[in-house]
C-alpha cells in the first residue's frame, strides 16, 4: 500500500484541527486573561495551519492528476 505524496499534509492539517479545537475549550477553561488570551492565539495559528495544509494538500492532488493526465496523453502520440 502506497501513500499519497500529499499523505503528510493530510496528517499535518488533522493534527493541527485536532490542536485548535483542544487549544479553543483551554481558553474557556483558563483562570487568567492572560492564559486565555494565549490559547485562543493558539487557536487561531493552528487553524491557520490546518487551512493551509489541506489547501495545499489539494493543490498537490490537483497537480498530481494533470501530471497522470499529460502523461498519458503524451504516450498516446509519442
Amino acid at each position: 500500500m502506497t501513500l499519497p505524496p500529499n499523505a503528510g499534509l493530510i496528517i499535518l492539517g488533522a493534527l493541527a484541527t485536532v490542536c485548535s479545537m483542544v487549544s479553543l475549550v483551554a481558553s474557556f477553561y483558563s483562570k487568567s486573561e492572560i492564559g486565555s488570551g494565549f490559547f485562543l492565539g493558539a487557536f487561531f495559528l493552528s487553524l491557520i495551519v490546518a487551512i493551509l495544509a489541506f489547501g495545499f494538500a489539494k493543490v498537490f492532488q490537483l497537480l498530481d492528476q494533470i501530471r497522470v493526465q499529460t502523461g498519458e496523453n503524451e504516450s498516446d502520440h509519442g
